[in-house]
Formats: C-alpha cells, structure tokens, sequence
C-alpha cells in the first residue's frame, strides 16, 4: 500500500503544483503570446501619421505590469496607468501548433482542429481590424500589431508578470493592441450612485444608448454584449473593453435591427440596476422605451 501510495502520490503533486503556479500566475507565460502566423497582407494597418507613430512609440517605451487574463487576451498596464497592451493567447488559437502536430490523433481529427483554429483566428483579427479602423472612438483602440514585423520596427519592452517576475518581449515576433485604459461602467455607476451624482450617471447611460446605436447603424454586431463585464468609461465616455467579437452584418442597421441590438444588450444592466440602484433602473427602463418608441 505504501508503495502504491507513493506512485499515486508523484502524479497528485504534480498536477497540484502545476495548478496552483497556473493560478498565481493567470496562466501568463512568454511562450503563449508569441505568434507563429504567416504574413498576410490582410492583417496590416495604414501608416500611422508622424505625430501618431510618436504617440504609439512613447507608449511602448514604459514598462507594462500584469493586469488580468481574458479568453482572448492578457492585459499589462503602462507605467502611465493610462495605456493598456493587449497580447493575444495564440497557445489556444495558432493553427501550426508543433504539439498538435505530433499528437497521436487522427488526421482527419488534427485537421478539423486546425481549420476550426484558423477559423477563430481570423475571426478575432477581423474583429480587431474593425475596432481599430471603424470602431476608434467607441473602443479606444489606438494602436494594432498584428503581422510580425522587421527587428527594430519596435521596441523590446519589459511585462511584470502577475507574481513580479520581469519578461522581456519582443514586439516585432508578436501580435499586440494598444488601448486606453478604462474603469469598469458598472463599478463607475455605483461611485456616482454612493456620492449622489445620479445626473452624471444619467448621463452615462444616455452615452452608452449611444454607442450601441451608432455601432449597429454601422452594421457591427457585438457577440459578446455583456455591459457589465465589457463596457468601461473613459473620461466619463463608456468604451468597448472587448474588441475580439465584433462582426460587420449590413442587415443590422435597418431601424427594427438597431432596436433590437439595444433592447437585448441592455437587459443584464437593467436586473444589476435593479439590485444596486432602483432609480437608475426606472431611468434606464423609461429611457429605452422612449428611445424604442420614436424613429432612430
């Protein structure tokens, strides 16, 4: 039995132990982040303005300190508190992935994994593409690296991992976003709440009606609306934090669509509101049925 134990034992506090430093660290590792994507022209971005390359080159030149873990996505935020550099999972979504490749699985089988993939892969980036070039302002996506780039075009900065370890990354072997930093739209309407600013956050909510509807009008969906989790404020601005689920769909900007988009995404606001402040929630209920009920 003693035996037995021990040989149950190694396995036990192996996985333990590589659970528990999975959790200090949020799973970050240098290796998750670096990407093997082939070049495609599809993925690049028009040349950045003098004034804007400089802008982006003093952001990068900070260090970055580990901000939280997504399903796409780690965050690291500037030494400023005000840039956040995202860099995306590519473990979970890089189709030439070298593990895959040796598996002991059915070729049929690797290929579907593959083409699923690749599939979620240009799914994000186009997601991306569209936060940068059409959605600027309402996510505050300011810069987006997604093909690897020459040595030299930028920078090697330094991340400070969740448990203060430093890592020095090579942004040209990558693909990264950079966007402005945002406090959560939720935890915001409670600080106005507690200091009896309900106007402001009156306000706020009028401004969030506002995005929702000037981004349906431009015919991009949303597939993750959650407000509560994806929404943050800038200068008083809501924001879309999450910008791996946007879509282009030309039929969603008729008026009967746009109506539609506003009244489902608003509907987990509207039960948290009910629970932390009732009088924002008869604001938000009167507001969306004025709103529904004119011409947008």
């Amino acid at each position: 039995m003693n035996k037995w134990a021990k040989f149950l034992l190694i396995p036990t506090l192996f996985f333990a132990t590589e659970k528990f430093c999975r959790m200090q660290t949020a799973g970050f590792s240098t290796q998750k982040i670096y990407s093997e994507i082939p070049y495609s022209e599809k993925w690049n971005i028009a040349p950045l303005s003098k004034e804007n390359r400089e802008f982006v080159d003093k952001c990068l030149h900070q260090k970055f300190y580990f901000l939280g873990s997504g399903v796409q996505c780690y965050a690291f935020l500037g030494e400023d508190g005000e840039t956040v550099l995202k860099f995306f999972k590519h473990y979970h979504m890089c189709p030439n992935n070298t593990i895959l490749a040796k598996a002991p699985l059915p070729k049929s089988w690797k290929n579907q994994i593959i083409k699923e993939r690749i599939e979620k892969m240009e799914f994000i980036f186009q997601s991306l593409k569209i936060a940068y070039e059409d959605l600027q302002s309402q996510t505050q996506t300011f810069f987006l690296h997604l093909n690897k780039t020459l040595s030299g075009a930028y920078p090697k900065i330094t991340l400070v991992d969740k448990i203060h370890i430093s890592h020095e990354i090579d942004l040209n072997q990558t693909s990264f976003v950079l966007q402005k930093k945002a406090n959560l739209f939720c935890s915001e309407l409670l600080f106005y709440v507690k200091n009896h600013q309900i106007e402001k956050a009156k306000s706020i909510i009028d401004h969030l009606f506002e995005i929702i509807i000037l981004r349906s009008k431009k015919g991009i969906v949303n597939c993750d609306p959650v407000i509560i989790r994806n929404i943050g404020l800038v200068n008083e601005q809501p924001i879309e934090l999450d910008v791996g689920s946007f879509y282009k769909n030309p039929f969603i900007n008729s008026e009967s669509a746009i109506k539609r988009e506003l009244f489902y995404e608003t509907i987990e606001l509207k039960e948290w509101l009910l629970v932390h402040s009732p009088e924002l929630h008869d604001y938000l209920v009167n507001h969306l049925q004025n709103t529904l009920s004119k011409k947008i």
